[in-house]
């Protein structure tokens, strides 16, 4: 099944095919925040907050549009959240 068909199944309240996106992502989702961190911990708590996050907001998702950007936004977003949280208890 390709990503669209996952998508629509997803909007319509299919966890499980959710979970085959997960499946899909998991590994670039970890790798993305592992970049902007630096930390395979926090990578990891991110990785699965975005996919929480996105299972939550996929009714906005764009059809037509690539999964894989619109989750590595979602990613990258937390990921820059938490890296200014943790300069700001530094300081």
């Amino acid at each position: 099944m390709d990503d669209s068909e996952l998508i629509a199944l997803s909007k319509s309240g299919n966890a499980e095919a959710y979970e085959e996106l997960v499946l899909r992502y998991q590994g670039i989702a970890h790798r993305t925040a592992y970049m902007v961190t630096r930390d395979q911990d926090i990578a990891q708590d991110i990785s699965q907050d975005a996919f929480l996050k996105g299972f939550g907001a996929i009714q906005t998702f764009q059809d037509g549009s690539p999964f894989r950007r619109w989750l590595l936004r979602i990613v990258t977003n937390l990921a820059l959240d938490r890296q200014r949280t943790l300069a700001r208890e530094h300081r």
